[in-house]
């Protein structure tokens, strides 16, 4: 939430394209540091709260859904699938970790 002020502002200046793709690299990197500091407790909080500065891009996102479609029906069909989305992919991490965790509190993010 404190992300999506500054990631909004930024994208109406450099371009929500540009957002989308350096947050979604800024995930991949925190997703693998979070991996590597998996073993040290404070570490993977500090890399985890590190990490949420960088998710921003639902709000970015929403925004480049409202501005490639014209028509009102096809903006609120696109908006409903892309939150559809990331709930369903927000919801399926927490099932994947409950599944997997008798392997351990970890073994999730070797699934993504």
């Amino acid at each position: 939430a404190i992300a999506s002020t500054f990631v909004g502002k930024l994208s109406d200046h450099v371009g929500r394209k540009r957002v989308i793709l350096l947050l979604s690299i800024a995930s991949v990197v925190g997703s693998i540091v979070k991996y590597f500091t998996k073993k040290n407790f404070w570490g993977f909080c500090i890399a985890h709260f590190i990490f949420g500065f960088f998710l921003g891009n639902l709000p970015v996102a929403m925004a480049y859904v409202g501005d490639i479609f014209t028509s009102r029906i096809e903006k609120q069909n696109e908006l409903g699938t892309l939150v559809a989305y990331y709930v369903l992919g927000a919801s399926g991490g927490g099932i994947i970790a409950v599944l997997m965790g008798k392997y351990g509190l970890f073994m999730p993010l070797l699934a993504g």
